[in-house]
């Protein structure tokens, strides 16, 4: 009796292990996207089939595989990984049995909006207005409107403004700003010399500073793979520093080994002595924040005489939220970087320390909303009375464009402005730097016609040029 009992419990638990494996087999086969995304993380490039396109699937369970695969889209943007979202969202949409709905052509619209990929957000806020424009928001008109001035529509971009401010009044909401078509005086002219440096490779080039011995110093990638897409740094990459000098080198060369790592050195400021420098060192892959994203602090090296000495982390910095691109003030005593620490009105603010003598910091200090939006800040940049910055936020050109804002003697911010169409694009523009002397200067962009992901370009003013005609 006890064989017997033995050789049906065998012979059941080998059917149910037969069972189990041939249905996780059949699933597989059944829902792509459970085999496509083991490996969607290891390669973004090929797009996942979803589910609900399997033509062995029908009913209720093409419904529950369509709602895991928008949940786990809708778990991409938590993590603030929007080129996955949308890559997921729009698979949903493939298939003839997905219905392009209110919800669904807006959380595209946005993925890809966040993404900073504007011609993609117009795309869709564009699908969204011809079928759903009674329910669109303030909100969803103020980001299709800058989806169209990322595809050169400006005159449409203004009307969905207007609308946007009018709906706004109505949900008793924050009312949309115009877009700037000005900037400061320099930029809003003209008479801007614009040029892509010959150094700039296939790959991403960013972040150009001058340092006190007129070198130009810059991050660069190396990994092909790698876009810079400023908002969402969650791309495989890897980055290095480095500097040249235009009048005595042709090729960059990296920085020293105690700058450089295996891990991603981007931004660096330096103090105007030359003995400081801060710099924005990532972290490996494995070591995320709370959100996905990949953490990054904000190291100092001081040079003592030829050498740096070992990179430490600011006092400031966290394990639990991101800290970077540091920019100082002329006379040493601020600290501007971009942070998501708790504080921040939107994705990634700017903050400010105060820099005592002995070396400490002041409590980190968000420099508020006239600045910050609840969008997206980047690249500060600060002379004695202006600092530069780019964001996603403010009315603008394109996807992020660079801004200026004056500075009184109490480090009081005055009106934001846009620096104008000679410097900014439909793309994204960012890592601004100037000389205040010469006016010329240095930035980042991935407008098109550049050699790479993004390009450095310098830009110096010029004297304008009179058109003569001749008589015939």
């Amino acid at each position: 009796m006890k064989k017997t009992v033995f050789y049906l419990s065998l012979f059941s638990l080998t059917h149910f292990c037969f069972q189990s494996t041939y249905s996780q087999e059949a699933l597989k086969k059944a829902n792509p996207h459970a085999q496509a995304s083991i490996h969607f993380e290891e390669n973004v490039q090929n797009k996942p089939k979803i589910a609900s396109q399997s033509n062995e699937l029908n009913g209720l369970r093409k419904d529950f595989y369509v709602a895991q695969q928008l949940k786990d889209a809708d778990r991409y943007v938590f993590k603030m990984r929007y080129q996955e979202a949308a890559a997921l969202y729009e698979g949903v949409l493939e298939d003839e049995y997905a219905q392009p709905t209110f919800g669904l052509l807006q959380r595209i619209g946005n993925a890809h909006y966040y993404a900073t990929r504007m011609d993609k957000s117009f795309q869709w806020f564009d699908a969204l207005y011809q079928k759903h424009r009674d329910h669109m928001s303030a909100d969803d008109l103020y980001k299709y409107s800058k989806a169209l001035q990322g595809v050169g529509k400006y005159n449409k971009a203004a009307h969905m403004l207007a609308l946007s401010k009018k709906r706004a009044k109505k949900e008793k909401g924050i009312p949309s700003k115009p877009m700037t078509q000005g900037g400061s005086h320099l930029f809003s002219t003209s008479a801007v010399r614009i040029q892509n440096l010959d150094f700039n490779t296939a790959y991403a080039d960013f972040s150009p500073v001058l340092n006190t011995e007129g070198d130009l110093v810059f991050a660069s990638a190396e990994d092909p793979q790698m876009k810079v897409n400023w908002f969402t740094k969650n791309n495989a990459q890897h980055s290095d520093l480095y500097s040249i000098n235009a009048a005595t080198q042709r090729v960059p060369v990296k920085l020293s080994a105690q700058i450089n790592t295996r891990y991603n050195e981007t931004s660096s400021a330096y103090t105007t002595d030359g003995k400081t420098c801060y710099f924005t060192r990532s972290s490996p892959s494995n070591a995320m924040i709370e959100n996905g994203e990949k953490l990054s602090k904000i190291y100092k090296t001081i040079k003592v005489g030829d050498t740096w000495s070992d990179p430490l982390p600011l006092s400031f910095t966290s394990n639990t939220y991101t800290t970077e691109e540091p920019a100082v003030s002329p006379d040493g005593t601020k600290l501007y970087f971009v942070s998501n620490m708790p504080g921040s009105i939107g994705g990634n603010d700017i903050f400010v320390v105060d820099i005592y003598e002995d070396g400490t910091f002041s409590p980190p200090k968000n420099v508020g909303p006239a600045i910050n939006t609840p969008a997206n800040e980047s690249s500060p940049f600060s002379t004695h009375q202006t600092l530069y910055f780019s964001s996603n936020g403010h009315p603008g050109y394109g996807g992020s464009d660079i801004y200026e804002v004056s500075m009184n003697e109490n480090r009081l911010f005055g009106k934001v402005n846009n620096l104008g169409s000679s410097i900014n694009s439909a793309g994204n523009d960012f890592s601004f730097s100037i000389d205040e002397t010469s006016l010329s200067g240095y930035f980042a962009s991935d407008r098109p016609g550049g050699k790479g992901a993004s390009d450095i370009y310098s830009f110096s003013p010029c004297e304008e040029t009179k058109l003569i005609f001749e008589r015939r």
